[in-house]
């Protein structure tokens, strides 16, 4: 069975219509077991309540949105077991701290962070670390 961490981009695409989001959303259908790190529904929280003040998203669909994420079967890694490595990692390869918790979960249940971020899978190739990392839609 594959192994994925979700980062907040594709977890948001299986609610939003954006870009990407049927490709996204194709995750869901197949045999995964999704990870997190628990950071993850404080980072879609922050984008959900960015997204309402913008008017782009009524309040109740974001409430809902966090309740289905909230009750969603993630495998959910708490913070403090994935910082010091994270840390490292953000200093060694000049990435966010947030970036690195998730690579570094990846590489630590020997999965895949599943991400939209073109820009940041292509940062991660120069730095070699371009094996934990699958971009929705290229698979």
């Amino acid at each position: 069975m594959a192994k994925y961490v979700i980062d907040v981009g594709v977890g948001l695409k299986w609610f939003l219509d954006e870009e990407q989001a049927d490709k996204a959303r194709s995750y869901l259908s197949r045999n995964v077991e999704y990870f997190i790190p628990r950071l993850f529904y404080l980072e879609t929280s922050a984008v959900l309540a960015k997204k309402v003040r913008r008017r782009e998203l009524d309040k109740n669909e974001a409430t809902r949105i966090r309740q289905t994420l909230g009750a969603f079967p993630f495998d959910v890694t708490p913070n403090e077991f994935l910082e010091d490595q994270s840390f490292d990692l953000a200093l060694l390869h000049q990435i966010s701290m947030y970036d690195a918790v998730y690579i570094v979960l990846a590489i630590a249940i020997e999965g895949k962070m599943l991400t939209s971020d073109t820009r940041f899978a292509k940062a991660m190739e120069q730095v070699g670390l371009v094996e934990w990392i699958e971009v929705v839609g290229e698979y």
